[in-house]
C-alpha cells in the first residue's frame, strides 16, 4: 500500500460544454480533461489537476501579483514578450 505522502491529491472542475473555448487556457493552468457528458449545449466537461501545496500556491499568487503590478502577464514575462 502506498504511503500517504506518495498519493496525489486532486482538485476538480466542472464546466458547461458550451465553455469549451476555455480548454486551452485551462490546460495551460494545469487542468486535464478527464470526461465529457451530455449532448450539445447541455453537456458537462470534467477536469482535474494535482493540488499544489500551500507554499507553492502562495508563491504562484505572489508572482502573479508582482507581474500584474508591472502591467505584465506572468506567462508573457517568462518568455520576454509583452502581453
Amino acid at each position: 500500500m502506498a504511503s500517504p505522502e506518495a498519493l496525489t491529491a486532486w482538485e476538480y472542475l466542472v464546466i458547461a460544454e458550451s465553455e469549451r473555448e476555455r480548454l486551452g487556457d485551462l490546460g495551460r493552468a494545469g487542468w486535464e480533461l478527464v470526461a465529457a457528458t451530455g449532448n450539445g449545449g447541455d453537456g458537462r466537461l470534467y477536469l482535474k489537476r494535482p493540488v499544489i501545496d500551500f507554499r507553492q500556491r502562495v508563491t504562484l499568487d505572489q508572482r502573479a501579483a508582482f507581474y500584474r503590478a508591472l502591467g505584465l502577464e506572468a506567462d508573457a514575462a517568462e518568455t520576454g514578450s509583452d502581453a
